[in-house]
């Protein structure tokens, strides 16, 4: 009704619309409508946000900033006034302040770079620093044309503190972004704990490679030898090639010589997400897994890698023609080279897909019945992450020095599994729809590991 009225475009809408804002919950029943009037709608809401000096409720105050946030451009420069100068007083409502100072943050204003300050200084040593800290220090290198000079000393301490992994890698981009060469010693700090901490290694190679730290070439040499994981060993030779001036596009260690499969982006935020760990019911998790390992090994080992999707090939295709009630359902969730097979996954959906090894002459051998999710590749095979419609999941191991084959039963999944993540300590995590669960390196599961956020209620 009321975006039917919106679509009129006349003033009278306008005028009706403008004075249900007014009423009870009209601010956020009439936000979407009024957005439709785009600059007609300005001045109504520049005044209603100029009321808010003297009083508004945060549900109003919230959805004059998100019509306003809708409208072609940036904040009004009138609007910008005013939320500064709220998020500034001590005076205002308290949840009304960070609601301001949020949308200062978010539209990188200048005026955010004292909050972010103060919120630096509040979260030091609280049960959530690390995840609270990353946050703020990505939002602080958005302040880098207005402040580059200062954001060095803000962003330098984090290079030093391991213990903060996720704070220390947003520290390692951060001082990256605003080309802070003061922080190349702390970055080759990184890099000799990257044995330890081997995601904010690869990033800090490549910032050392950046800010032409010819220094530095020696450990990234090293890196790009001798190093457990192929993606930080590859990074690392992209790094050296930027050292010397070449090309960025080098080819990945391993496809040399066909063995498939490719390593994603690994921005850290898509590699571990730790509000994600409570999803899970941590309390259930741990009766039902026990209490048997509380801290997880250290692995995968060198060489191991996780396998991410590729589009369909000519050996995908043969696959899903050869399995016809996977034709139309089916797709391709790994591809994988293996002593001259082509292991490729299969995701039907609704129905059970596969796991399947394509042999030269294009001989196909199923390896699994079910959707298979994804996997991660190890020394010795493959680790599963696989599905049935209707049910849970399972894990299972794939071995052999020649051709491939399951090694023994599956681990079974409390939820469906949706991918594997290495976190930046080596520990191997599987994501599932209620949350991530560890791997032991014997393939056994283990309760999550500790959240960044309290877990919501069951």
């Amino acid at each position: 009704m009321v975006k039917a009225i919106a679509l009129t475009h006349t003033d009278e809408a306008l005028r009706y619309l403008e004075a249900a804002w007014s009423a009870e919950s009209g601010a956020y029943r009439m936000r979407d409508a009024l957005a439709l009037f785009q600059e007609r709608a300005e001045p109504f809401l520049l005044r209603e946000l100029e009321r808010c000096r003297v009083g508004c409720s945060r549900d109003q105050a919230g959805a004059l900033l998100a019509v306003l946030g809708r409208l072609d451009g940036p904040l009004p420069d009138r609007a910008r006034s005013v939320v500064r100068d709220l998020a500034a007083s001590e005076s205002t409502d308290p949840e009304l302040r960070r609601m301001m100072e949020d949308q200062l943050i978010g539209s990188f204003d200048r005026a955010a770079l004292p909050i972010l300050v103060r919120r630096l200084e509040a979260a030091r040593g609280t049960a959530d620093e690390d995840l609270t800290a990353a946050r703020l220090i990505d939002a602080i290198q958005h302040q880098r044309e207005a402040a580059r000079p200062t954001l060095g000393p803000l962003v330098r301490p984090y290079l030093a503190r391991p213990e903060l992994r996720l704070a220390r890698i947003e520290a390692v981009i951060t001082s990256l972004v605003i080309r802070d060469r003061l922080a190349i010693p702390a970055l080759r700090g990184i890099l000799a704990d990257s044995e330890r901490d081997w995601l904010a290694a690869y990033h800090a190679a490549w910032a050392l490679a950046e800010l032409d730290a010819q220094e530095a070439r020696p450990q990234i040499a090293r890196l790009a030898r001798d190093h457990w994981y192929r993606p930080v060993r590859n990074n690392a030779r992209r790094a050296l090639a930027m050292l010397d001036g070449g090309a960025f596009e080098l080819p990945e260690l391993g496809d040399e010589d066909d063995r498939g499969g490719y390593v994603g982006d690994l921005n850290f935020r898509a590699d571990v997400d730790p509000v994600r760990d409570c999803r899970f019911d941590r309390a259930a998790a741990a009766a039902r897994f026990g209490r048997d390992a509380p801290v997880v090994p250290a692995w995968p080992e060198r060489d191991a890698v996780r396998v991410a999707l590729e589009p369909p090939t000519l050996q995908a295709r043969a696959v899903l023609g050869a399995v016809p009630d996977l034709a139309a359902e089916g797709g391709v969730t790994l591809q994988w080279q293996r002593a001259g097979e082509r292991i490729v996954g299969v995701d039907a959906d609704r129905w059970n897909g596969g796991l399947f090894a394509v042999d030269g002459d294009g001989a196909v051998r199923r390896l699994l019945a079910d959707n298979v999710v994804a996997a991660f590749e190890m020394p010795d095979g493959l680790l599963v992450a696989a599905s049935r419609f209707g049910e849970a999941g399972d894990l299972w191991r794939l071995t052999g020095r020649g051709r491939l084959a399951v090694a023994g039963g599956p681990v079974r999944l409390p939820a469906r599994p949706e991918g594997f993540a290495l976190a930046s300590d080596r520990t191997l995590l599987i994501r599932t729809e209620r949350g991530d669960l560890a791997v032991s390196r014997t393939g056994r599961l283990l309760p999550p590991r500790p959240c960044h956020a309290p877990a919501p209620a069951q």
